[in-house]
């Protein structure tokens, strides 16, 4: 029988003993006993030493405003799935669990790396979240901290992508990395990998946060004009602008109980968003996917939304699935907005609400009648369409007949009238609240659906690319 190891660390007496009777002397009866068997000595001491580490820790954490996270990776080759476990330690003396399977394919060939590179991520993001200054990584898969440090090359678009997600998050928040031994009885180790385990067994959905929108390239005169516009769209949108004391100008815009931070960073013409994913959100994030490149907007959904897609796979199904029709003949800005509509159809998960999802498609829809209707000469000055449709007593909508003897094509007025009610039903419900007055009736919904969401993503494009049969 091979010679085993047992180390107590809390017993009657503590130590490494080379005999379970000697060991179980010593932990038999005791409150709270903690000991395990190894195979090496060398083990055994890294578990005894691990009671130091946390003493050490703690002191960490009571200097300053900083969390300390463990992560760990699993793969079930059976299933084919991979999952990260997340503990969290904080200066307030708690334990924060976390745990979720991977839900890309994509990724799966990387095995229990993948899951460990999204414990990481999902670490940074939660300790920024809750304004932490400083986040320390325990891991033990060494890849983690030599990638970002720059030591390790990455060769996949997937390390790469996790790199580039820690730089965009370094600007607010301090991140530093930490070797542990693998099964070295390293309490929080283990756990986070028990979690990892766990979760592949269990499948537990995730607890949503806030979500966050990095955004290159951006001028702030642009981003301005992005708030003017959603001043526009909300006129109940409350805004609150400063400096402080850097260049660094941060905006708090408020629309009933939904809040957004953004910050922009003029010497870097970066743009950073927190917000949880609702209207006021998705408002922001459809005006600022119409100013940034295809590549930029695929960066923007890695973060965002955690959607690893490929962008080659959204290009595809914008010019050969959903828009061959129309994919030469839409201008730039219409076209992004309907990208990132595509990249909706994408999104997986369970929400409160998902009308979000849907805004980029109604807000490509209400801009390609106006471009239709420029064509013709007939400009609209508001998403109300003003003096261009009019309201029939069936309450179906039609263009006015000055508008159609402008156009003389029945076959574009029937699209347009039928393109118009489906936007009017399906804007006015969805992103306006009634005034909830005595007498008036509340015509106001949301999406409990994320299949009902996406019908009306896809009727959207369906409508624009059949406009051009």
């Amino acid at each position: 029988m091979p010679k085993r190891y047992y180390a107590v660390r809390k017993g009657r007496k503590t130590g490494i003993f080379e005999n379970w009777t000697e060991c179980e002397e010593s932990v038999k009866g005791y409150p709270g006993a903690e000991y395990k068997a190894f195979a090496n000595r060398e083990d055994a001491e890294l578990y005894l030493k691990s009671i130091d580490q946390l003493e050490k820790y703690e002191d960490i954490l009571s200097k300053g405003n900083q969390v300390i996270a463990y992560v760990d990776g699993s793969y079930n080759e059976s299933l084919n799935k991979c999952a990260f476990g997340c503990v969290i330690l904080t200066k307030e003396g708690e334990e924060q669990k976390f745990s979720s399977v991977i839900a890309n394919n994509e990724i799966v060939s990387l095995r229990n790396v993948a899951g460990e590179i999204e414990g990481v991520k999902f670490a940074v993001k939660w300790a920024c979240e809750k304004e932490y200054e400083k986040i320390i990584i325990c891991h033990d898969y060494e890849g983690l901290s030599k990638w970002y440090y720059g030591e390790w090359q990455a060769n996949s678009k997937y390390v790469k992508d996790y790199i580039e997600f820690l730089r965009s998050y370094s600007d607010f928040i301090k991140i530093e990395f930490k070797k542990v031994t693998a099964h070295s009885g390293d309490k929080y180790n283990e756990l986070a990998d028990l979690l990892a385990r766990e979760a592949l067994q269990n499948n537990p959905k995730m607890e949503t946060g806030d979500s966050w929108i990095t955004a290159n390239s951006i001028e702030e005169e642009d981003f301005n004009v992005i708030i003017e516009l959603l001043k526009e769209d909300f006129p109940e949108l409350k805004l609150e602008k400063g400096n402080g004391l850097t260049e660094i100008v941060k905006y708090t815009l408020k629309l009933n109980e939904e809040k957004l931070v953004a910050h922009y960073y003029p010497s870097k013409r970066k743009i950073v968003v927190q917000g949880k994913p609702k209207l006021l959100f998705s408002s922001l994030l459809g005006y600022i996917s119409e100013i940034v490149s295809p590549d930029e907007l695929h960066k923007i959904y890695s973060t965002c939304v955690n959607l690893e897609l490929d962008k080659n796979e959204v290009e595809r199904e914008f010019h050969e699935v959903y828009l061959f029709n129309a994919k030469d003949k839409l201008p730039q800005k219409l076209a992004q907005t309907l990208r990132q509509a595509i990249y909706n159809l994408h999104i997986e998960g369970d929400m409160f609400d998902y009308t979000f999802i849907v805004f980029p498609a109604l807000r490509a829809l209400e801009g390609f009648i106006k471009y239709v209707l420029k064509g013709f000469n007939i400009v609209c000055y508001s998403n109300t369409f003003e003096n261009i449709f009019e309201r029939k007593n069936n309450g179906m909508y039609q263009l006015s007949k000055s508008c159609c003897s402008t156009i003389k094509n029945r076959d574009i007025i029937s699209k347009l009238n039928k393109m118009y009610n489906f936007y009017h039903k399906n804007r006015h419900g969805l992103f306006h609240w009634s005034s909830f007055l005595k007498d008036e009736i509340d015509d106001s919904r949301v999406i409990n659906s994320i299949d009902e969401s996406k019908n009306l993503i896809r009727e959207v494009l369906n409508f624009i690319n059949e406009f051009y049969v």
